[in-house]
């Protein structure tokens, strides 16, 4: 069976982790005061969703970038680029 192409949450301190991790954000989606963060999915995201809840150790200064990023890319996301768009690292 093959994975999905996209992982999406509207939780942003799993958004965070996830990024802090190394998966790659494609977009994010506004619905009035909701955000959902997209997330191209990866082979080991279902185990860092995992690590998440189990409260696995991440490096506090790639989960701070991370979470100043998806504040940042909530205001600023304009979907019009891949990879490091507007307020992504």
């Amino acid at each position: 069976m093959e994975l999905p192409q996209e992982y999406a949450t509207n939780d942003l301190y799993l958004a965070s982790y996830l990024k802090a991790r190394g998966l790659k954000l494609a977009s994010v989606d506004r619905d009035g005061k909701r955000s959902r963060f997209v997330f191209l999915d990866g082979l080991d995201r279902k185990q860092m969703v995992v690590d998440f809840y189990n409260d696995v150790p991440i490096g506090i200064a790639a989960f701070t970038h991370a979470l100043q990023d998806l504040k940042a890319a909530i205001h600023n996301w304009d979907g019009t680029s891949s990879g490091r768009g507007v307020g992504l690292r």
